[in-house]
């Protein structure tokens, strides 16, 4: 190395080792992935191959995710209802929000409305 200049990342171990400085200089990686790039021919038939794989992954993440939200809905539907059979005032007015609106409806309307929005979202899975 020259005086007042720094390679960055490099590691030297031995200093008689050329090995220690390929691997660690970034400059001859970037030429590596530069090298294996141009070396790579993909045929038509291959790259629909990998977008396939690439669209199937990406379904596969959004439906995951879509399933975690569902089981947590279940959950908070079924705390709901245990919450509700627990209450002990019968007359109360309990509200239910439908979209951007709250209905209060009696205790045994708002179960069994929960118990039908229970069926429908573990219908889903």
């Amino acid at each position: 190395m020259g005086r007042g200049r720094s390679r960055p990342f490099i590691i030297i171990t031995d200093p008689y080792s050329n090995l220690a400085r390929a691997r660690f200089s970034p400059t001859l990686q970037t030429e590596k992935l530069r090298a294996a790039a141009e070396d790579v021919n993909v045929t038509f038939e291959d790259q629909q191959k990998i977008n396939k794989f690439a669209r199937n992954t990406s379904r596969i993440t959004e439906l995951k995710e879509e399933i975690e939200v569902k089981k947590k809905q279940l959950q908070n539907l079924e705390d709901a209802c245990e919450d509700i059979m627990l209450a002990d005032d019968d007359c109360l007015m309990i509200p239910y929000q439908i979209g951007d609106v709250f209905i209060s409806h009696s205790q045994e309307e708002t179960q069994e409305m929960l118990e039908e929005a229970k069926i429908f979202t573990g219908s889903l899975f």
